[in-house]
C-alpha cells in the first residue's frame, strides 16, 4: 500500500492537486470516517490542510465537535499521511446527489 500511495504522491505533484485529490477522497469514503454521523454531515471543501465540514444543524456540529480529534486521527491514519490539521464546521444542508 505504501508504494501505491507514494506513486499516488507523485503523480498529483503540487499542494492544490492532492488538496482537491483527499477532498474528493474524503467525499467518498465519509461514511467509513464518520461513522454514524456522517448522515447528517458533509466534507465541503478542504484547504491548507483544514477540512470545512457541513452539518445539518448546531446540535450536530457539537456532537462532531467534541468527535474531532478522533475525525482528525481517523482521517490521517486512513491516508498514513497528516491531511487534515483542523476541522471548522458551518451549518446547512447536505447538498443534492446528481442524477
Amino acid at each position: 500500500m505504501d508504494n501505491v500511495y507514494g506513486s499516488l504522491q507523485k503523480l498529483l505533484g503540487g499542494k492544490e492537486n492532492r488538496e482537491k485529490y483527499f477532498a474528493a477522497w474524503l467525499k467518498v469514503h465519509w461514511q467509513d470516517v464518520a461513522g454514524e454521523d456522517a448522515a447528517r454531515s458533509f466534507p465541503d471543501n478542504l484547504r491548507n490542510k483544514i477540512l470545512f465540514l457541513r452539518v445539518e444543524g448546531s446540535s450536530w456540529a457539537h456532537n462532531l465537535l467534541t468527535r474531532k480529534k478522533e475525525i482528525i486521527d481517523r482521517i490521517n491514519s486512513s491516508l498514513n499521511d497528516i491531511i487534515i490539521k483542523d476541522i471548522k464546521f458551518s451549518t446547512g444542508a447536505r447538498p443534492k446527489e446528481r442524477e
